[in-house]
């Protein structure tokens, strides 16, 4: 290769990846704006007229169904468009800096010696992005207002985009050298990445959902053993070059998360490893609630606080097959540590207690460590790690909708228990609240009756209306999908019910211990319409928890018509979604 092409070719290796850091950088802060103007125009003053003071109200709930509820189907995945055009612009983004300026001094275009250099030097530049993205604690989730679980969709996207980066930096390579490669197979370097991009690729391969889904303690341990593999051969492989400082900062970000990690740990179990109880304090206890759910309740840590749907991560010894597995699970219980002097009194007594003063956590049973935790016997021992995750305020909006299928309960079920409580202290403008739990059997219903029939006792100026819709009435509890398909996803020649007006899925409702038990599956399209004719004016937010299939008809329902803009400027409702979805992206 003539002197030249050389410089030319490390010039662009170590340029161009400063230009898409900067690009990268101001698009995270164009996404940051734009979530900001969202969250502050969703609360403007609102009025029970139209006109055009609402047109910035219209605007952001047009951008709200476009971006967020309008969906693309790739086989089993389901992406929205925002998840699309930021991949999409991911993607043009490095294939751009990747292909231009590829034409070497004897006019040869995409000259391998120059894409081959700069591959490499693209995927590593990526690195940090790629850990920060996948680590639990990271600043970028509260710039961009992201969750832990939606960034983790981001950071899989980034790293199978350098995948394909890393695998065409060391093909051309090999093109390149072809005729040079005699007795360089043998220099350390280029073992240790060749080490690197294996490790990397069976990476790729163990963290595809299917395999994920079905064996998620292979992907658990052998993640831990590839990143750490990949990492010292890429630090290794890049020596020689000007790449380091990208290989450090991953080290840096990814030893940051760990070491707050283990703070907490510290800090929230100290009694486990030095209370004079022996860290009785600790234990916990398994319930089974049925074959394929169990509830694992424990004593609040002292100096541990959580919010309403958040999650945390457990550790147990006794059940886990490596001592620090840790796996997360939503806490289903709602942390009235702050309230208990002012409003201790008011709290009825009994088994419903617990989702007040206690960390309680539902829990699918599947396989491994889950069917291993169902066979448990007496009180265990847990270490507690978090909380993770954003907590939305519903307190300013005037009316909310929950909905819940099967053991999506444990997401919305805080967060209702929390609404309630601001309204009895004066902290919320909520007037109406909808809860909807969908659930395969009636049996399930006393899973959470107590602490249902408790809510609906509390004295508030809330519209409080709970429905439980039992989807598949005398069903047996060997159904193994019994919480996936609860919402609008009904089997072929089967009659949904609740196409009226009303939000109810059947012509009579039961009410049992003061809830109401629907027969059938939830209309959502006709429940969330009604509910939005009732906040004509205001702001209403809706918040999901379930199965795929819930979450897309949540989407589906607040769509158009009723997110027309010109709905929205002539007094309708602003609608706000939030969404966790059960399942792996």
């Amino acid at each position: 290769m003539p002197p030249m092409d050389g410089l030319l070719r490390q010039q662009y290796a170590e340029t161009y990846p400063h230009d898409i850091w900067f690009f990268l950088a101001s698009l995270i802060a164009l996404i940051s704006l734009c979530q900001f103007i969202s969250f502050l125009l969703g609360r403007v003053t609102k009025s029970s007229g139209g006109g055009v003071k609402r047109i910035p109200v219209a605007a952001v709930n047009a951008y709200r169904a476009l971006a967020f509820r309008t969906t693309v189907g790739v086989g089993s995945y389901s992406l929205n468009v925002a998840e699309v055009v930021c991949a999409m612009m991911y993607i043009a983004v490095l294939f751009a800096w990747e292909l231009v300026h590829t034409t070497d001094t004897l006019g040869n275009k995409f000259s391998a010696g120059y894409m081959s250099s700069r591959a490499g030097a693209i995927a590593v530049s990526q690195f940090p992005l790629i850990v920060a993205l996948g680590t639990k604690n990271n600043i970028l989730g509260y710039i961009v207002g992201l969750s832990y679980d939606k960034l983790s969709s981001i950071h899989r996207m980034c790293a199978r985009v350098c995948f394909v980066m890393l695998w065409l930096h060391a093909g051309l390579k090999v093109f390149q050298l072809q005729s040079r490669t005699k007795g360089r197979w043998g220099l350390q370097f280029l073992q240790l990445g060749l080490m690197a991009i294996v490790a990397f690729s069976v990476l790729i391969i163990v963290s595809l959902r299917p395999i994920r889904a079905r064996a998620y303690e292979l992907f658990f341990y052998s993640h831990f053993v590839l990143v750490l593999m990949f990492l010292i051969g890429a630090y290794f492989h890049t020596k020689p070059y000007a790449f380091n400082p990208y290989i450090y900062s991953t080290f840096i970000i990814w030893g940051f998360d760990r070491v707050i990690r283990l703070i907490r740990l510290v800090v929230f179990n100290h009694t486990f490893s030095f209370s004079r109880s022996n860290g009785k304090e600790m234990d916990a206890t398994v319930e089974p609630l049925s074959p394929h759910l169990v509830r694992l309740r424990l004593k609040r840590p002292k100096h541990f606080h959580w919010a309403p749907g958040q999650t945390a991560y457990l550790i147990t010894p006794q059940v886990s097959q490596f001592p620090l597995e840790a796996h997360p699970f939503t806490i289903a219980s709602y942390d009235s540590s702050k309230r208990d002097n002012q409003d201790g009194e008011d709290l009825k007594k009994g088994a419903e207690d617990v989702y007040w003063k206690e960390l309680v956590f539902l829990i699918n049973v599947q396989e491994g460590f889950t069917k291993r935790l169902a066979a448990c016997n007496g009180p265990i021992k847990v270490f507690i790690d978090g909380p993770y995750g954003p907590s939305p305020n519903l307190s300013k909006f005037d009316s909310v909708v929950f909905v819940a299928g099967g053991s999506g309960i444990s997401y919305t079920l805080p967060l209702l228990l929390d609404t309630i409580e601001r309204a009895r202290s004066g902290n919320s403008t909520c007037k109406r609240v909808l809860f909807i739990w969908a659930i395969r059997d009636s049996s399930h219903v006393h899973w959470m009756s107590d602490v249902l029939t408790n809510a609906l006792a509390h004295d508030t100026n809330i519209d409080l209306d709970v429905q439980v819709f039992v989807t598949k009435p005398g069903a047996t509890e060997d159904a193994v999908q019994w919480d996936d398909t609860s919402v609008n996803s009904q089997p072929e020649g089967e009659n949904e019910a609740g196409s009226s007006d009303k939000p109810t899925v059947s012509s009579s409702s039961l009410s049992v211990l003061g809830l109401k038990i629907n027969a059938g599956r939830p209309d959502l399209d006709t429940i969330l319409k009604y509910e939005a004719e009732r906040t004509q004016g205001g702001c209403m937010a809706v918040t999901v928890c379930g199965s795929r299939s819930v979450a897309q008809a949540a989407r589906h329902a607040l769509r158009y018509p009723l997110t027309d803009p010109m709905n929205v400027v002539r007094g309708g409702a602003s609608v706000s979604l939030h969404v966790e979805s059960f399942g792996y992206a």
